[in-house]
């Protein structure tokens, strides 16, 4: 082919391709159009679809809104049903009210029908009645020369002497009756309480046995050199006698809660077996925390036997401690537990509060729980702790009267004076020359304690022997001598003894120090 053939063919297939292109350019345009109406024709029938939905939406919220205000509709109608009901049932109330208001109204009118009548009938028989007084007064003046006034003047003295004459004679009748039934039943009331409580009145008052397993233990209590022995004494406050009697060893002290504390410590000291100074001290530490507990558990037992409650724990141990403390050769603890037996019983018998009657014995004599540790009498000690303890006015107006020191106002303080003299009166119960050892024996200790170095003093062998322990930091070995000098002296001229006092102070310096 020569060269223009060749350009020839070329363009003849560049105007093909043109043509070719073209086409497919008209074809890509119909298809665009075609495609654009599809798309338009889709969104109206979106549209029309979304416009239904909504008004379906508006009519099924209409609808809710309908069946809402129908239900409310309903409710209200319910209520009104209701009300309508209420008022059917106030008004046929109303109409029984009403009804029985009628027939109250008929019963009245009837009722004051009769009462006109009563008052019509009592008319007339007044005017009966004075037709007759005036009848009987003009036959009485025309019968006597008297007028009326001089007659019931004369009538109404004669009246008033007869009187006066009876009224005297029934008046000493019934005053002699009056006192033999009171007398009669004072002596029974007290001989029934006395008979129905009884308790023994023997007690220990300075001393108390100690049984041992055997002989050996007394020499393991004395020590080595008498070493043990002089401990017990000096830590317990005691006085520990051991002789030739078999088996036993007695402690002697006027206290009882020392007496107490000593026979717990040595009995476990013999239970122990170790009876050396160190163990001696710490068994008495325990024994003493031992009767305090006790102490608590006496009160409780008294409360329980004569059933009271009520009572603060505080109240309760100071009448737990009465059972350590002597008055009269009397323990104060069953003495108070007599008394407040003896008060119930008679309050009992009486018709009166049995209970507080109890509550007011066993309290009249809580003063000397405190008494050693506080200046006054118990009386006045015990007119304090009842206040304190919120106890009413009439067990605090028997704790003051039960001497006779106030004057009793209530029948329970004087049932308390009654039971307090009768269980002070039985055989044993008072013994002076006791009592003044005891005061001898305290009053010793008290001077021994007047000094500010003094730590301990306690009486021993009867109070013929005082042992005073100092404070090591406070005083030198010269300071004991001069102390000892001013005891002796004080005990001189305010003590009135028998015999002579052994006034022995001691000043121990002690250093304890502990492996690890």
């Amino acid at each position: 082919m020569d060269f223009k053939s060749i350009i020839f063919v070329f363009l003849l297939l560049l105007i093909i391709c043109f043509f070719i292109f073209l086409l497919v350019l008209k074809l890509k345009h119909k298809n665009f159009f075609f495609t654009n109406d599809n798309e338009a024709k889709s969104n109206d029938e979106l549209l029309k679809k979304n416009n239904e939905i909504e008004q379906n939406y508006k009519i099924s919220e209409k609808e809710k809104n309908l069946l809402q205000r129908e239900n409310e509709i309903n409710i209200k109608s319910i209520q009104i049903s209701e009300k309508e009901k209420n008022l059917l049932q106030r008004e046929n109330e109303i109409n029984i009210k009403s009804i029985q208001i009628s027939e109250k109204e008929k019963s009245l009118e009837q009722l004051k029908v009769k009462l006109n009548n009563d008052v019509n009938e009592i008319e007339s028989l007044k005017q009966e009645l004075k037709n007759k007084e005036e009848y009987f007064n003009d036959e009485l003046q025309r019968i006597s020369s008297l007028t009326l006034k001089e007659a019931k003047k004369e009538v109404m003295l004669l009246a008033e002497k007869e009187t006066k004459l009876e009224a005297i004679s029934y008046k000493k009748d019934m005053l002699e009756k009056v006192k033999n039934d009171v007398e009669k039943t004072s002596k029974k009331i007290i001989a029934l309480a006395v008979s129905r409580f009884a308790r023994d009145e023997a007690t220990s008052l300075m001393t108390t046995n100690i049984f041992l397993p055997n002989d050996e233990i007394k020499g393991k209590l004395i020590g080595k050199e008498g070493r043990n022995i002089k401990v017990l004494e000096q830590v317990l406050k005691i006085d520990l006698i051991i002789d030739d009697t078999p088996g036993v060893v007695v402690i002697s002290s006027f206290s009882p809660l020392r007496r107490e504390i000593a026979r717990i410590t040595i009995e476990q000291l013999i239970k122990d077996g170790r009876i050396q100074p160190s163990s001696i001290e710490e068994f008495a530490s325990k024994s003493t925390k031992e009767v305090k507990e006790q102490i608590y558990k006496n009160g409780q037992e008294a409360l329980i036997i004569l059933n009271i409650s009520n009572m603060s724990k505080q109240l309760i141990e100071l009448i737990g401690s009465l059972k350590y403390r002597l008055s009269f050769c009397q323990n104060v603890y069953d003495h108070s537990i007599e008394v407040a037996s003896l008060a119930g019983m008679m309050a009992a018998e009486l018709g009166l509060n049995q209970s507080l009657a109890k509550r007011a014995g066993l309290l009249h004599d809580i003063g000397k729980a405190v008494d050693h540790d506080f200046d006054g009498n118990h009386v006045e000690l015990g007119i304090k702790i009842a206040k304190e303890f919120g106890e009413c006015e009439t067990v605090i107006n028997s704790i003051a009267s039960h001497h006779g020191d106030v004057e009793a106002t209530s029948e329970i303080a004087v049932l308390v004076q009654a039971a307090d003299a009768l269980s002070a009166g039985r055989p044993g119960a008072r013994d002076k020359i006791n009592e003044n050892f005891f005061q001898r024996m305290e009053q010793l200790e008290n001077i021994c304690h007047e000094f500010s170095i003094v730590e301990k003093a306690f009486v021993l062998r009867s109070g013929r022997e005082i042992r005073v322990i100092v404070n090591t930091q406070k005083t030198t070995d010269l300071d004991c001598f001069e102390l000892a000098k001013k005891i002796k002296e004080k005990i001189e001229q305010q003590v009135i003894y028998p015999g002579e006092i052994k006034v022995v102070v001691i000043r121990e310096y002690r250093v304890v120090e502990k492996t690890k």
